[in-house]
């Protein structure tokens, strides 16, 4: 899956202070083994208590974005972040920002960050196309916004030095040829006809599964979004309210449909959010290429 130019840059920043301890050697002002949980060196934030996250934040996340939560059920678009596996089918916006940068295949999985304290990762909400999208939100992504203000990391102990033994095993590894493919990897000709063509199927499933009001409250929300009037996010909202449980589910074995052929792996995830997930999907396939060259260029002019 092709990153877009800004995410990869922005992914450490709204990730600030969440990721294992190879994830947080990239992140800014946090001490890159203190936060490890599994390095057995005993590091922790203090103060040990989270700050009130703002409701502006809770109610309008950014995808990817992290925040220190010290309650017992995440709120609604959002995911603790516990290392756990995820699958990429179901969460490409969020695994276009993480990428396998805290684990995973690429293909099928990737893996969120483990800190060693409780964290929070939006899954769902604005997707960062640009740096002016999340300087429209008027949202602060430093590790301070994300741990506290007043947080800060204690020091671990130091660790025992590695055996001349791993040393030379490490040495050895290192020095290894290794081939792969350049990235990203060309589509064939084939390929790109059958991913168009299912694009177009599942646009038309999806409009198909609607009642006749979505479809036209549907329409209006994308040409919102096309006149810039309201953001994709919006459109999205928009969705989201309105869709039907039954709708809901129709649209995500539509979503499913349209994935298995090329992801013999992929499966549908119980654990999801059907309305959300729903509510992205329909407006991913019903905005169209020329639609979305709009939105895009559009965007570009604000920066």
């Amino acid at each position: 899956m092709k990153r877009a130019p800004f995410l990869g840059a922005s992914a450490a920043v709204l990730l600030a202070g969440c990721g294992g301890s190879h994830v947080m050697r990239a992140l800014p002002g946090v001490a890159p083994s203190s936060l490890n949980p599994t390095s057995g060196q005993g590091g922790r934030l203090v103060p040990a208590t989270a700050d009130p996250i703002p409701d502006t934040v809770l109610t309008r996340p950014i995808i990817g974005e992290a925040r220190r939560f010290d309650g017992t059920a995440a709120p609604s678009g959002w995911s603790f972040a516990k290392g756990q596996t995820v699958n990429v089918a179901d969460n490409k916006p969020l695994f276009s920002i993480l990428g396998t940068i805290a684990g995973g295949d690429g293909r099928s999985t990737f893996k969120l960050p483990n800190p060693s304290f409780g964290v929070i990762i939006a899954v769902a909400g604005i997707f960062p196309t640009s740096p002016g999208v999340v300087a429209q939100s008027g949202r602060h992504m430093t590790p301070t916004d994300s741990l506290g203000p007043n947080a800060r990391a204690v020091m671990p102990r130091m660790p025992k030095p590695p055996s001349q033994q791993l040393l030379a095993d490490r040495r050895l590894l290192t020095s290894g040829i290794r081939v792969g493919h350049a990235f990203p990897v060309p589509v064939s000709p084939d390929l790109a006809a059958r991913i168009k063509g299912a694009t177009q199927d599942a646009r038309s499933a999806a409009i198909e599964a609607l009642s006749s009001s979505n479809r036209a409250r549907l329409e209006a929300a994308v040409q919102a979004a096309v006149d810039g009037r309201i953001s994709v996010y919006g459109a999205v909202s928009e969705m989201i309210s309105s869709l039907t449980s039954a709708e809901a589910d129709a649209l995500l074995r539509v979503n499913d449909a349209m994935i298995r052929p090329f992801n013999d792996q992929a499966f549908a995830s119980s654990s999801r959010d059907a309305q959300i997930d729903a509510g992205h999907f329909l407006v991913s396939v019903a905005i169209t290429r020329e639609q979305a060259r709009a939105i895009f260029a559009r965007e570009r002019r604000t920066l």
